[in-house]
């Protein structure tokens, strides 16, 4: 099997040290386990058993939307070779990010890893997060991270919960949903002696952040402080956030927590790094009272060692954490984001006899240890993994029907035999060939059309792309349509490739894939899919050649005409807002030709930001339904001059006088 992080750092980050704990026992059972990370303390990880395996690199060249999307891409290429090579039971993804987008299409969509059981935990999934961590709306980076994770979410075998928190979110996603608890290391299993004299530092414990309800425990603490002289206080956690979290990100403890730490609180407060505590349990067992006023809290490792050290809890009402207390018997509760109730229950607890709260302490260790001893946590999680790898396979749909290529010209005859060839070299055995010449002048380009046999030919007066595939598709006697430009070329695979993604995925109503671009620009472009936030101005769902379902196409009537350039783009927004999903499979498998001829490089950009704004205005109701949201994403594209299209990046070049991009 095969557990998966971004950068193992069992120190500081919750991730790891779950993977960490849960690799080790799993080792002791007698499981081989695979690591894979991209950073990280590797040898820790060989000390315990565990087998780091090295990412696959990715040939310069591809271009991503997200740095995320790309690590995918590595991990599903290590696992690609691991199973041929020693096999996979299965394969253990966090959520964050979506780190197993690629390796869950790739079963989805082209059958890959039949007898591995692809799990997802859901540790702080960014749909319920995001909100309560300063992020703004409007963060194109975090609407792509959660169309990521909620796609591995939804196709996932099954997903683990470490706590009911998630459970509710979870389970809208996916049915097979199930309850694992993350386990302790061997070293968390010991309790404190009781003490005789009372212990004067309070520990907030949680990531260094407004989800973690930093300020929340400052403000309590600044009013205890002035009660109290002899009380100190510690915030042990990593610091939170990310670029372009939002001004409560990154900047988070500089901006804002350090301007919290004033009058009497001034030199009684501590941060403290994760990273820097070996004695993880020396910590807790020299502390008062642990507290954990997250605004959102999914069990976090620090609170579970606390309560198995023998250390008080005090944890937020609605939080994971809370799952696991009875307030006043086995730890305490307070509201969460209320730091009037917390100063009121830390004031009764720090001046209560020691004695007094070792009761308390005794079973909430007793019931840490429960929940997380690692034996039985795993012994569920080895179950878990077997179930779901015993589950009901999706089976690929039976069948040969036509395949009908609509391949459209205007002007660009001489590459139309290469086309038409790459077509001819499909391997689907039904595979219809239909022409359109969309009333080219160009008298080699119609000679070209007329002398061609053997395919279906359709000639009209020029109407433009949307015109010319509508007519097309009419002449077409295919189930499924594969539209494709008359100068751009198909893998001999693709036509099969996308129509065996089709029947394994029937609920499916197109399929697009990586593209490879040659000529002008040199590329491989992967596509993200397409970002519901996102859609109506920002296209990550591929380019015109996908495979539809002629029923997809009926449901929505074809390509909106009036565009000259981007009907594809169009009717894209049309097919998902009508319940046609679409999805993308993790192969190149046509070539996209970029000459200065194409309508996307010999357009002016004014042409783009007109049907731009005919699209928008078209789907209005959309922005509207996103509100200031909206707002953000294109303030967001804007300021930060993001323009992810090659084309529109070799115009400018163009126009400026500069070099090219390649």
């Amino acid at each position: 099997m095969a557990l998966v992080v971004r950068d193992f750092r069992p120190s500081w980050d919750q991730v790891s040290r779950y993977v960490l704990n849960a690799g080790r026992q799993l080792v002791r059972d007698g499981h081989r386990v695979h690591l894979l990370s991209a950073t990280g303390d590797l040898g820790e990880a060989e000390r315990h058993g565990l087998r780091p395996v090295p990412l696959a690199t990715r040939p310069e060249g591809y271009a991503y939307f997200t740095p995320a999307h790309a690590h995918a891409d590595r991990i599903y290429e290590a696992l690609r070779a691991l199973a041929a090579a020693s096999g996979l039971d299965a394969v253990e993804f966090p959520d964050r990010d979506g780190e197993g987008l690629t390796t869950i299409r790739a079963k989805r969509l082209l059958g890959e890893f039949p007898d591995t059981a692809l799990t997802v935990r859901a540790h702080a999934p960014a749909s319920l997060t995001g909100p309560l961590s300063g992020e703004q709306p409007g963060d194109t980076d975090r609407a792509m991270a959660v169309y990521a994770e909620e796609y591995c979410l939804r196709h996932a075998d099954l997903v683990l919960l470490p706590s009911h928190r998630v459970a509710a979110f979870a389970r809208s996603l996916n049915r097979e949903c199930r309850y694992s608890p993350c386990p302790l290391a061997p070293s968390d299993l010991l309790t404190r002696p009781p003490g005789d004299e009372p212990l004067r530092q309070v520990t907030f414990a949680g990531p260094v952040s407004a989800l973690g309800g930093a300020d929340v425990f400052l403000t309590a603490a600044a009013r205890l402080a002035e009660s109290d002289p002899d009380l100190t206080f510690t915030l042990f956690g990593r610091r939170a956030g990310r670029p372009g979290a939002g001004l409560l990100g990154d900047r988070y403890l500089d901006r804002y927590l350090d301007g919290l730490v004033t009058g009497p609180l001034r030199g009684r407060v501590t941060f403290l790094d994760p990273a820097a505590v070996p004695d993880r349990g020396r910590l807790w067992r020299d502390t008062r009272l642990c507290v954990v006023p997250a605004r959102w809290d999914n069990r976090p490792y620090e609170a579970l060692e606390a309560m198995s050290h023998g250390c008080p809890v005090v944890c937020a009402s609605g939080g994971g954490t809370a799952e696991l207390v009875a307030d006043g018997v086995s730890g305490f509760v307070t509201p969460a984001g209320d730091p009037d109730a917390l100063v009121r229950l830390l004031a009764r607890l720090t001046g209560a006899d020691a004695h007094l709260l070792d009761a308390t302490a005794r079973l909430g260790s007793a019931v840490a240890r429960s929940h997380s001893d690692p034996v039985t946590a795993v012994r569920l999680l080895a179950d878990a993994y077997r179930e779901a790898r015993r589950g009901p396979r999706k089976e690929r749909a039976g069948g040969t029907p036509v395949v009908s290529v609509v391949i459209t010209v205007y002007n660009k005859g001489r590459w139309l035999a290469e086309t038409i060839a790459s077509v001819r070299a499909q391997t689907h055995p039904r595979t219809e060939i239909v022409v359109v010449n969309d009333g080219s002048t160009d008298p080699a380009t119609r000679a070209a059309f007329h002398a061609l046999t053997g395919v279906v030919k359709v000639d009209k007066p020029n109407g433009g792309p949307g015109s010319a595939y509508n007519a097309g598709i009419a002449a077409a006697s295919g189930e499924f349509v594969l539209p494709l430009d008359g100068d751009d070329l198909l893998e001999p695979d693709c036509v099969a490739t996308a129509l065996a993604a089709l029947q394994r995925a029937p609920e499916l109503g197109h399929v697009s894939c990586y593209v490879r671009h040659f000529g002008l620009v040199n590329t491989m472009d992967a596509p993200l899919g397409t970002v519901p936030a996102l859609m109506p101005f920002l296209s990550t769902g591929g380019k015109r050649t996908r495979l539809l379902r002629r029923s997809a196409l009926a449901v929505v009537g074809g390509y909106d005409e009036r565009l000259p350039t981007l009907d594809d783009v169009e009717l894209l927004i049309r097919l998902e807002r009508s319940g046609q999903e679409g999805d993308i499979v993790p192969r190149a498998l046509f070539s996209y030709r970029r000459h200065a001829e194409s309508l996307t490089f010999a357009s002016p950009g004014k042409q783009f930001v007109d049907e731009h704004q005919y699209i928008l205005a078209k789907h209005a109701d959309l922005l509207a339904a996103q509100g200031p949201a909206a707002c953000h994403h294109l303030l967001h594209l804007w300021k930060n001059g993001v323009e992810f299209s090659p084309s529109a990046r070799w115009r400018r070049a163009r126009q400026e006088g500069t070099s090219c991009p390649k």
